[in-house]
């Protein structure tokens, strides 16, 4: 039987270009992901604070999940990374966020960029 570091792994080695966790254990489910996400940056976004980040980007998408998508988009297309949302099951409902998501969703399939949806149920 696999654990969810095998099969996380596997997953962002096969390009899923969007991967839905629903847990209840959020820090547990992002410590999983970050020892699995092997040589990935590993980004954390909420939308109280934005991205948890250093420098000029800190906050970006802070209450907009939307920009919290555009951001995916503006990095680096060559350095691996792990975008965890929070919560972002909530913001599904809004049309621009839905099709940009899809549209980023078939952008990165090609990208060794894979966004997470961390939310406390499925929807």
């Amino acid at each position: 039987m696999n654990t969810f570091s095998e099969e996380f792994n596997l997953l962002l080695r096969a390009r899923y270009p969007v991967i839905y966790i629903s847990t209840v254990e959020e820090e547990r489910a992002e410590e999983a992901i970050s020892e699995a996400s092997e040589g990935r940056t590993v980004y954390l976004w909420d939308f109280v604070t934005g991205y948890d980040l250093q420098g000029t980007d800190a906050g970006t998408g802070q209450r907009n999940p939307l920009q919290a998508l555009e951001y995916v988009e503006k990095t680096d297309d060559r350095a691996p990374a792990v975008f965890v949302l929070r919560d972002f099951h909530r913001f599904l409902n809004d049309i621009s966020v839905a099709r940009k998501l899809r549209n980023l969703g078939r952008k990165l399939r090609s990208k060794a960029k894979t966004i997470v949806i961390l939310a406390p149920m499925l929807e």
